[in-house]
């Protein structure tokens, strides 16, 4: 250990230098597939559409916590900027000028989403699934839809690039961690665009795919639109069906309805024994008379919209797992999809309904209530 000055500088640089060296070791990999995005003169004109978009970035790397790599965003001064914001894309020509004329300080081209086109960007980071597992089996069937698709800017990952042109319920701005591998970027974020092309395809319609998706990742016990959950005090969601609904039946809650109720929560071993189904069909009975409606499409003579949510709102008092409200709807022959997203949104509902309106409202949510309140015991 030295006092010296001149040697503790020198020591700092070396340092500095140091750092700079592992930093660039790590971030070149990056820099050279960036720098083949607007250099590349045999690009495809199945790129056009997104080319036609103003909705460009330039951005540089970062080297992140973990190994990770940062996509920073820029303005044409080279400052880093909000991606979500339309006042700052450009062109794609205005972007790939500035990494052409400045390499150093602008490294990349970025793709954004807003809510100024009808593109959705899905990324796809199959290396981190398991082969031969369910994820893994679905990420790779995913990645054989034709539409256009291109290696991630760290090499091991895809991106997707596909249009909405179809009403898509379950559909938000951003949804991550589908199935633990698959990001979907809609209104908001951006790619860092690398423009090797795996499927060198039209971009196409890709509103199923994206259902799709969705489906899968709640058939595996996800949730679509977690965010709408945040905030709020969840009950356990790896409880045993058969106990959850016995916690269910047990609720005191009853008493003040019909008790008549509970047998709307069917144990398995009461699924086709003859008398739990009288009383399944009497319980439902019940039920339908309080939500009582004439002349809807479906024929029906009650409201069958709030039969869903009441039941799900009771399941939802004491477990956060759809797929057992799901099961015990299909229990009880009342299971529908009414339209794509339809059970997720309505559990997501149940689950809200949980918390006190002054909750509900700090969240943002103002749900319509129903004839029936469930509280927990």
């Amino acid at each position: 250990m030295t006092d010296d000055p001149h040697a503790l500088a020198q020591q700092a640089v070396a340092a500095a230098e140091a750092a700079q060296a592992r930093e660039d070791i790590a971030l070149n990999p990056y820099r050279e597939r960036a720098r083949a995005a607007f250099t590349n003169d045999g690009i495809s004109a199945n790129w056009d559409p997104l080319f036609h978009a103003i909705s460009w970035v330039p951005c540089n790397f970062r080297a992140g916590k973990e190994g990770k790599v940062a996509k920073v965003p820029l303005n044409q001064y080279g400052h880093a900027v909000d991606v979500n914001n339309p006042a700052n894309h450009m062109p794609v020509r205005n972007a790939a000028k500035l990494c052409r004329d400045q390499p150093s300080r602008f490294e990349a081209l970025g793709f954004a989403f807003t809510p100024q086109h009808q593109f959705v960007g899905i990324d796809i980071d199959l290396y981190k699934l398991e082969p031969g597992s369910r994820a893994h089996t679905v990420a790779t069937n995913i990645l054989k839809f034709p539409t256009l698709t291109a290696r991630s800017m760290g090499g091991k990952g895809f991106h997707m690039f596909g249009v909405i042109s179809q009403p898509c319920e379950r559909l938000r701005s951003v949804h991550q961690g589908l199935l633990g591998a698959i990001e979907i970027y809609w209104q908001q974020r951006f790619f860092a665009v690398t423009m090797d092309a795996v499927k060198d395809v039209p971009i196409a319609d890709v509103t199923e795919l994206v259902n799709y998706i969705f489906d899968e990742h709640v058939m595996a016990g996800g949730t679509i639109n977690r965010d709408l959950l945040e905030g709020l005090d969840l009950p356990p969601a790896d409880g045993e069906l058969e106990q959850v609904i016995e916690q269910v039946r047990a609720m005191k809650s009853w008493s003040k309805t019909d008790p008549r109720l509970c047998f709307l929560f069917p144990l398995e071993r009461e699924i086709n024994d003859p008398a739990a189904i009288a009383y399944r069909k009497a319980a439902l009975d019940v039920l339908t008379a309080k939500f009582p409606e004439k002349g809807r499409a479906d024929g029906r003579p009650f409201d069958w919209n709030k039969v869903d949510i009441t039941i799900a709102s009771a399941m939802a008092q004491k477990t956060a797992n759809i797929n057992h409200y799901i099961e015990v709807m299909q229990r009880n022959d009342l299971y529908r999809v009414k339209y794509d997203g339809y059970v997720e949104l309505t559990w997501a509902a149940a689950l809200r309904g949980r918390s006190t309106p002054k909750e509900r409202r700090s969240h943002g949510h103002h749900d319509a209530a129903t004839s029936m309140t469930f509280k927990k015991k």
